[in-house]
């Protein structure tokens, strides 16, 4: 089910990329792009599945950037969940859990609603999130929430941004 969203994102960027963002997406027009590109499945996952068909028609009417951004991060999540496990199974350890589970919180605290002046809040949270099995830089961890407080980036960004500092110390 993952490789199907993460294949169905995929081809809704690539068509919205292609398409002026300021109007509204059609379903029907998106089916006929898929059409021609070969991707009979998707229609049919997309005509057979009620949530996917209702997430495809919020995408199309409602591009905007805080859609993306999230579906930025779901990407990265996959793509990393992808690489990092071969064996089908999921499981989280060290860095790779310290990865998946703060670059989530941070998405989330993003779109929390949160300024600047809730950080004791915001930390606490990220904190609570990350749990009490990893080792991390602490005074990086409050310059990534500061910065997710601040909303000038997305997740992703501020994850990338900082990952580096955050772990190698």
């Amino acid at each position: 089910m993952v490789d199907q969203f993460a294949t169905i994102v995929g081809l809704l960027s690539a068509f919205s990329s292609g398409r002026n963002a300021k109007k509204a997406l059609d379903l029907a027009e998106f089916q006929v792009w898929l059409s021609e590109h070969n991707h009979e499945d998707v229609i049919e996952l997309i005509n057979f599945d009620a949530n996917i068909n209702l997430f495809v028609k919020a995408y199309l009417n409602k591009q905007i950037p805080e859609i993306q951004n999230k579906l930025d991060t779901i990407i990265e999540l996959v793509i990393f969940l992808g690489h990092n496990n071969q064996s089908g199974e999921i499981e989280f350890s060290g860095k790779s859990y310290l990865k998946g589970v703060l670059l989530l919180g941070l998405e989330r605290l993003i779109n929390s609603g949160l300024g600047t002046e809730d950080f004791d809040i915001a930390h606490s949270y990220i904190v609570d999130v990350i749990g009490d099995n990893s080792r991390y830089n602490e005074y990086v961890l409050e310059k990534m929430v500061h910065v997710c407080l601040q909303k000038k980036n997305t997740a992703s960004h501020v994850f990338y941004t900082y990952w580096p500092d955050l772990v190698e110390f």
